[in-house]
Parts: C-alpha cells; structure tokens; sequence
C-alpha cells in the first residue's frame, strides 16, 4: 500500500495555543488569526540534512536501519536489547556535507501565523483542533497538530448555563406591584419585556430562542430572565407615610395567591 512513512519515521511533536473571545463573538463565531512557533522541515535540504547536490550513504555500521542490537544473558535467559545507532545517531544515513542552512539538522524554527476559524456557540475551555499544523516530523514523519485552547471572556450582563443565558433585571417594587415595561440587554441588542403587575421576587421571564447557538446543530437555547424586586432601603418621612397608609389598606385578598404557594415552589421559584 502506498502513501505511508519510511523506517523510523516520527511524528512531529504538537503545538498548544491559546486565544480569548468575547461573548458575543463566541455566539456569532469568529476567525481569529494565531501566531505560534513550530519546527518545520528545512526547505533548502527538505529535512534529509545534507546541502543539496551532496551525496548521502547509506550508514555502513546499521545497515540503514538506524538501530544496533546486542545479545545479553540474564537469569531470565537472553535478552535482546535495541539501542540507536552511536555512527549516525539514528538516522541511518551519513551525509558528507551538512545542509547550510538548518547546520544539518533538517529542521528549524520558524514563527507562523494562521487565521483559525472558531464556530458559533463554542464553550470555555473548549479546544480546536487544526491537523497538521504541528511541529514538522522526523525521518519522514508526518507534521504534528495545532490545538487552539478557546477562552470566553465573561459578560457582566449574563451568566452561561450550557446553551442557555441567565441575566437579572431590577424592578422597584411599586413597579412590581402595579406592572411595568423596561429594557433588558439581550445578544440581539436591548429588547423590551413585560412585568406583570403583581410580580414576585425570583420570577422568571423566557425569552425563546434568545441564547447560545448549539456548536454542533446551530439550534439556540433561551435568555432566562430574573426578576429582582428591589426593596428600597432609605425612605423619606413622605415615602414612609405612604407606605403605611398603603399597608393599611391591605386585605387577605390582596395576599392570598403570595400565601398559596407552598415554601418548596418559593425555593424552586428562586433558583431556577
């Protein structure tokens, strides 16, 4: 079969990079640009080592295997130990005259810059993996990979539950009393909700569709929505007196659906 790697060949070493990306971008995806250094293959001498033009011979010690054997007894009985070749350290070769640029290495450092492509809906931590865009091979041997280590900065405005956002939105209690309209920041841009009146602390707005795209089917998750009722802390002597008429005109009526619901569904309503 064709298509395959010489005796001895290895497989060059891989190469970890990291980049950052903003939320949004990593809802949208982005093409970022890497700069890494690699090993890669001479190009002058195309990694055989020698200057081109000069001859190259077998290793008369090996055989141009790149390895030595030797038999030894042990308790066990014989043993066969394999060691690299002390003539031509491995490669089965000998060259008369090293290639000048790469000083006969066949490889050299070399800084690289590549436009990696990170798809729409990728996690934190998550990794991409871009083959053969490793360091370069040995005696042959296929280039390694390149690993691109993705980190999502956080958004102060949501908070990420798989493929879903969370955020919060404050709403003073007297606007949660009476019902209100305000402005939520979504990924699509600032988008009014509904506050019905009578809206408890820890209720939840569903905004369908609103989320994180899955990296696989594309398909996004919801913007969850937290309602915060905000107690004020500091009243004026004005605000207090109100506040205590208001108190005053309370019946069972106006508390009764708050006193219905059991403990368990307030906690569960809290923390969902």
């Amino acid at each position: 079969f064709g298509g395959g790697f010489g005796a001895g060949a290895v497989q060059g070493g891989d190469v970890a990079v990291a980049v950052e990306i903003s939320l949004a971008e990593a809802a949208t995806g982005k093409s970022v640009e890497v700069d890494y250094e690699s090993v890669e293959r001479c190009e002058r001498c195309h990694g055989n080592r020698a200057e081109p033009g000069t001859p190259i011979e077998q290793c008369p010690r090996c055989g141009g295997s790149g390895q030595l054997q030797s038999m030894a007894r042990t308790a066990f009985g014989q043993m066969v130990r394999t060691q690299a070749c002390d003539t031509c350290g491995g490669t089965g070769d000998r060259i008369e005259k090293s290639c000048t640029e790469c000083a006969g290495r066949g490889v050299r450092a070399q800084r690289k810059t590549l436009s990696v492509d990170i798809p729409a809906g990728i996690a934190d931590e998550q990794r991409i993996r871009v083959t053969g865009r490793g360091h370069a091979g040995e005696r042959g041997g296929p280039e390694g990979d390149l690993y691109v280590l993705v980190r999502v900065a956080e958004d102060a405005r949501f908070i990420r539950d798989g493929n879903d956002l969370v955020s919060v939105v404050d709403v003073p209690a007297p606007a949660a009393a009476l019902g209100t309209t305000l402005s939520v920041p979504t990924l699509d841009g600032d988008q009014d909700i509904e506050v019905a009146a009578g809206t408890q602390p820890g209720e939840v707005k569903v905004l369908r569709g609103q989320g994180m795209p899955d990296v696989r089917r594309g398909r996004r998750g919801d913007h969850r929505v937290i309602v915060n009722v905000v107690i004020p802390r500091k009243l004026s002597r004005l605000q207090r007196d109100a506040l205590e008429a208001f108190q005053a005109t309370l019946t069972e009526e106006n508390l009764a659906e708050a006193r219905e619901e059991g403990l368990f569904a307030k906690v569960r309503r809290a923390l969902r």
